[in-house]
């Protein structure tokens, strides 16, 4: 009988070891909690997974959400260039439209996080990631901020 236990322990260990490691991959590749992106002249960039839900439209996502903080005493503005990869393939890289282009200025001390609800005037401060209701294939595998400036208004 000591045997049996013996080896059903190393099962439950072994099962617990790998749903651990499973647990944190997956929480490592779209970090619910917020994440440093950069840092340049004061102004430091976060970003984090979130899901959103319009139940009205149906439409349910998941967004990479940024949160831009001015650790200044001066009024910024903060522009970019979105390089988003879907499926590890740049679908924005090197191109030079403007719909790529983004930018937002923060108060001195402030902080502005993206909200779903107001992806109408925030759309600079919300990636899309991935559909949530679809068996939908295309997702967010990395983004970047590319040519981030910061100046002083």
């Amino acid at each position: 009988m000591k045997i049996k236990l013996s080896q059903l322990s190393k099962q439950i260990l072994s099962f617990a070891i790998i749903l651990l490691a499973f647990t944190t991959i997956s929480k490592a590749e779209n970090p619910t909690k917020w994440q440093l992106l950069t840092e340049q002249s004061g102004v430091q960039v976060y970003y984090r997974y979130e899901n959103c839900d319009d139940n009205v439209n149906d439409l349910h996502q998941q967004m990479a959400v940024l949160k831009f903080v001015n650790t200044t005493n001066q009024n910024i503005t903060a522009e970019w260039d979105l390089e988003a990869w879907y499926n590890d393939v740049c679908t924005t890289c090197g191109k030079k439209d403007k719909e790529q282009h983004f930018s937002t200025q923060l108060n001195a001390g402030e902080t502005k996080i993206g909200n779903f609800e107001k992806r109408g005037t925030q759309r600079e401060l919300l990636i899309f990631a991935k559909f949530t209701n679809m068996d939908n294939k295309v997702k967010l595998t990395k983004f970047n901020l590319a040519n981030l400036k910061i100046s002083i208004l």
